[in-house]
C-alpha cells in the first residue's frame, strides 16, 4: 500500500470567492500544486500541443499565459516564439517556473500576480492558458481586462475542464467511491470560481461576448491525458490527491487509506483488461479575437 498523502483534505474542489481563491493559491494550494508539479505536467501535456496548435504561434509575438502554473505552457510558448510571460496567483508555483526557466535557458519569464488586475508593460499579442483561468471571481470583468491589455489584434486560446458528466477521468472513479459519496460530487454554479465553472459552452460564449472578445469559438476535445505512474498503486497515490471524485469523498469523511486502496483495485483491473492505464479527459477549446 502506497504512502497516504494527508493533503487530500485541503484540496476542496467547492468553490471559493476571489479572496479566498487569492489565500488558497499562495499558501496551502500552491504548495501542494508545486510539489506535484512534475507528476500534474505530465498529466495535462497532451493540452500543450493542443493549445499550442490552436495558437500557431509566431516568433517575436508577445505571449502571455494566463494561470500559468509550474510554467510548462509558458516555456513551450518561449520556445516557440522567443520569449513568453507566465502569471500567476501562487508565488510557489511562479518559483517552479522561474527555477525551470533558468535550468533550460529560457527566456521565458514569471511574475506573481493577479490575472484579473495584472496591467503588464507591454500589451500581449497572444493570450493562452492551460486549466487556469476558471477561478475569477468576476470573470467578465477579468476577461475584459485581458482583452483591453492586449494588441488590437490579439487572439487568445484556452483549455477549461468539460463538464463533471463528460469527463471520464473523473466519472470512471464514481463507481469504486460510491459508498464513500454520499453527498455525491457538490453542484457547480456556472459563473462561480471552480475548475469547471466555464465548463459549459453556452457560458462561455456569453462570458467572453459580454468582455467584448470577437469570433468566439469553443469547441471540445476529447482524447487520453498523460498517466504519471508505472504501476496502479502510484496511479491511485496521485490520482486520490487530484481527482475530484477522490477529494471529495475525503472531504466527506472517507478513511484516505480506503480511497487509495479502491483505485488501486481500479486500476489494477484496468490494467490486467487493457494492458496499460488509460486515463480519458475532456477539455473546452476556446478561442477569440479582441
Amino acid at each position: 500500500m502506497p504512502k497516504v498523502n494527508h493533503h487530500l483534505r485541503k484540496q476542496n474542489i467547492v468553490a471559493m470567492p476571489n479572496e479566498e481563491q487569492l489565500k488558497f493559491w499562495d499558501n496551502e494550494g500552491g504548495e501542494f500544486w508545486a510539489g506535484e508539479a512534475d507528476d500534474l505536467d505530465i498529466f495535462l501535456s497532451p493540452l500543450n500541443d493542443v493549445i499550442l496548435t490552436a495558437a500557431d504561434l509566431k516568433p517575436g509575438e508577445k505571449v502571455l499565459d494566463i494561470g500559468c502554473g509550474p510554467g510548462a505552457l509558458t516555456l513551450a510558448a518561449a520556445a516557440l516564439t522567443g520569449s513568453a510571460l507566465g502569471i500567476d496567483l501562487s508565488s510557489q508555483l511562479i518559483s517552479v517556473g522561474k527555477s525551470r526557466a533558468s535550468l533550460q535557458g529560457s527566456f521565458a519569464e514569471f511574475i506573481h500576480a493577479d490575472a484579473a488586475t495584472y496591467q503588464a508593460d507591454l500589451p500581449a499579442d497572444v493570450l493562452i492558458s492551460r486549466i487556469g483561468v476558471m477561478f475569477f471571481d468576476q470573470p467578465i470583468e477579468a476577461f475584459a481586462k485581458l482583452r483591453k491589455g492586449a494588441t488590437h489584434n490579439a487572439r487568445m486560446v484556452f483549455a477549461s475542464w468539460a463538464p463533471i458528466s463528460q469527463n471520464p477521468w473523473i466519472k470512471e472513479l464514481l463507481a469504486p467511491l460510491k459508498s464513500l459519496l454520499p453527498n455525491g460530487l457538490p453542484d457547480k454554479e456556472s459563473g462561480t470560481p471552480g475548475p469547471f465553472s466555464l465548463s459549459e459552452p453556452h457560458h462561455v460564449k456569453a462570458v467572453l461576448s459580454k468582455a467584448g472578445w470577437k469570433d468566439i469559438s469553443v469547441s471540445t476535445w476529447e482524447d487520453t491525458l498523460g498517466v504519471p505512474a508505472d504501476s496502479p498503486e502510484q496511479a491511485a497515490s496521485f490520482f486520490a490527491k487530484i481527482n475530484p471524485a477522490a477529494r471529495t469523498a475525503a472531504n466527506q469523511g472517507a478513511p484516505e487509506e480506503e480511497i487509495i486502496s479502491r483505485l488501486t483495485t481500479h486500476y489494477q483491473k484496468q490494467l490486467e483488461r487493457d494492458g496499460d492505464i488509460i486515463i480519458r479527459g475532456a477539455a473546452l477549446l476556446v478561442t477569440a479575437k479582441v
